[in-house]
Parts: C-alpha cells; sequence; structure tokens
C-alpha cells in the first residue's frame, strides 16, 4: 500500500534508508531498510515520519492512542507527533515488554483502546508481543500502523488476533 506521492520526502526516505547487497555478478540488489541510521543522521526526517503519522489517523481511522515500543525509532516520531495534540494518548512500552508508561495528552488517563505503532514490520514478532503486554493491561487493540511493511507475515500474523495491519508503505525486497 503507497498513499504517498513516490516523489515526496518519504518516498526519498525509503530511498535513503535502502541498503543494498553486491551479488558475485557485481549486481547490487536492495537488502534491508535501516531507518535507524538514516534518522540519526539526518534528523528532519522525524519531523516528516511525524507530519505523516498524523495525517495518516484519520485516513486509517485508527485509535488516537498509539502505543510503541521504548527506546525505538517509532518511540522518537511517537513522542514528537504527541506534541500536535492529534494523538491523545502515547504509550510507551518498556523494551522488556513487561510494561507500559503513559506519555503525552494520555497521562494521568485511563486507556482502554489503542493502536500499535511500529517503524518497520517484518514478521509481526514485536507488534505481537505489544499486543499481549496490551491485553495483559485489558487495553483492547484492534489495529497496528507502520511506516514500512515489509511482507513478511505480519498482516497475516496480527489478523489471526484479530489485530489489521496498516503501513504507509508496503517494500517486499
Amino acid at each position: 500500500m503507497l498513499w504517498f506521492n513516490r516523489d515526496s520526502s518519504l518516498s526519498k526516505l525509503i530511498k535513503d534508508s535502502t541498503v543494498y547487497t553486491e551479488l558475485s555478478n557485481g549486481e547490487l540488489v536492495p537488502h534491508k531498510l535501516d531507518l535507524k541510521t538514516v534518522l540519526k543522521n539526518k534528523p528532519e526526517y522525524v519531523d516528516i515520519l511525524a507530519k505523516a503519522l498524523i495525517g495518516c489517523i484519520p485516513k486509517f481511522r485508527v485509535s488516537n492512542n498509539l502505543c510503541c515500543l521504548y527506546p525505538s525509532v517509532a518511540a522518537t516520531i511517537l513522542v514528537s507527533a504527541a506534541t500536535t495534540g492529534v494523538i491523545k494518548g502515547t504509550l510507551l512500552v518498556k523494551e522488556g515488554f513487561d510494561y507500559f508508561r503513559v506519555i503525552g495528552f494520555g497521562a494521568g488517563k485511563e486507556i482502554k483502546e489503542a493502536t500499535l505503532f511500529d517503524d518497520v514490520s517484518y514478521s509481526g514478532d514485536t507488534l505481537l508481543k505489544m499486543l499481549k503486554t496490551a491485553e495483559e493491561q485489558g487495553i483492547l487493540i484492534k489495529d497496528a500502523l507502520t511506516i514500512i511493511d515489509r511482507c513478511r507475515g505480519a498482516s497475516r500474523r496480527l489478523r489471526e488476533h484479530g489485530v489489521t495491519l496498516q503501513s504507509f508503505v508496503s517494500v517486499d525486497f
């Protein structure tokens, strides 16, 4: 699913974060996406992604309480986006997946429903761990949102748990 203009800053981000591998015949093939390094070297992309995230919430009709792993690329984007007021609650899952910390506009409020958020989805392992943590806390999760879906099974695995995965872009290489 590609919902932004191919000439946009998000398209440039995909190009900038693609890591290539050289085959024995000299051909370069895309190997992986490295958002973390690109965002570290080009911090302006954090604002671009935060604005894209804010814009996609009504488009994708997902909960405006967002949940992501912390520390992570997604958390950096989410914290930047949370300052706008569009996102009502920001839940950060500690890396060990053992608790939530509510920050942003949802701090001090009980959050009953949220959308999982991650920068890149592959097989869905991280999203499923966050889903389990959310369910243990009594938080309903119906949707997951990623910047990039690598088409490695995350959508299918989440759907088996009643969660719909939506992405800014799908990249299959």
